[in-house]
């Protein structure tokens, strides 16, 4: 056995998904109320923000994104295709994602679409 075998044997060392969240807003610029919802749903499926990639853009496009290798990705209010369905999972060469509202956007009947969206991408 090796003196190295257990080494670094704590999650904080275990590689995982890169779960990507785009926004549309910087977030020193996000009100607190869309920052804790942000959390709310991340947490709905077990994630929280320190587990994730938030970035920033106006506008991008899923080619561009690819660069930082997601496995996942949930889109508040960028779109990354054009004419893309709200609250559908997509795939895009390996990466799958959701297109949403912005989360100032949300409403409670898109909060549920999102939702259904979730389990998908998350079972």
């Amino acid at each position: 056995m090796s003196a190295y075998e257990f080494l670094y044997q704590e999650d904080l060392y275990q590689l995982t998904d890169t779960i990507l969240i785009l926004v549309d807003k910087p977030w020193e610029e996000m009100r607190d109320e869309d920052k804790t919802l942000l959390g709310k749903i991340l947490g709905s499926v077990k994630l929280s923000m320190d587990k994730v990639q938030v970035l920033h853009r106006y506008s991008t496009s899923l080619q561009e994104l690819i660069q930082y290798q997601p496995s996942k990705l949930i889109s508040f209010g960028v779109a990354l295709q054009e004419n893309a369905e709200l609250y559908t999972v997509k795939n895009h060469e390996g990466v799958y994602f959701i297109n949403s509202e912005a989360l100032s956007s949300l409403t409670d009947v898109s909060k549920k679409s999102l939702w259904i969206a979730l389990k998908q991408l998350f079972q």
